[in-house]
């Protein structure tokens, strides 16, 4: 039986030569899908190109040894308040203001998660340059922090 470490190097190898594999086929062969034959016995499918590129980003993370996890595109808004930290009623209070962008009304709004991961960099820049602000205003005060 293979050790952890050797199955785990075995399926960087692997991941790495169908990433190659995969990118060369795709460089090649440019369509809209790509029909695919899963074993002897299993029919052909079709599968979007771009399907086909996000699996070959996910073949070069296996190749170097890195874990892959698939996220939703949209958040509910309790999963958008875990993400940032934050109660749902201040995370409502931020899409009733406009500061973060949703979609849907009611007890069915959704937070992209682009949108709320580019909120939470912004804020912690700003929370940061703050931070630098308040720091330097001590120090020219005479302050020992």
């Amino acid at each position: 039986m293979p050790s952890p470490r050797a199955a785990k190097s075995s399926i960087a190898e692997q991941s790495e030569a169908a990433a190659i594999a995969l990118k060369a086929y795709l460089e090649a062969h440019r369509s809209p899908s790509v029909r695919l034959l899963l074993g002897s016995a299993a029919p052909q499918i079709t599968v979007p190109t771009e399907a086909l590129v996000l699996f070959a980003a996910v073949l070069d993370q296996l190749a170097q040894g890195r874990e892959v996890t698939v996220e939703p595109t949209l958040l509910s808004v309790e999963e958008a308040a875990a993400v940032l930290n934050v109660s749902t009623s201040y995370l409502l209070n931020l899409l009733e203001a406009g500061t973060l962008p949703h979609r849907g009304t009611g007890a069915h709004l959704h937070v992209g998660l682009g949108d709320l991961l580019t909120y939470k960099h912004r804020d912690l820049t700003r929370r940061r340059q703050i931070l630098a602000d308040l720091t330097a205003e001590a120090q020219e005060m005479g302050l020992d922090y």
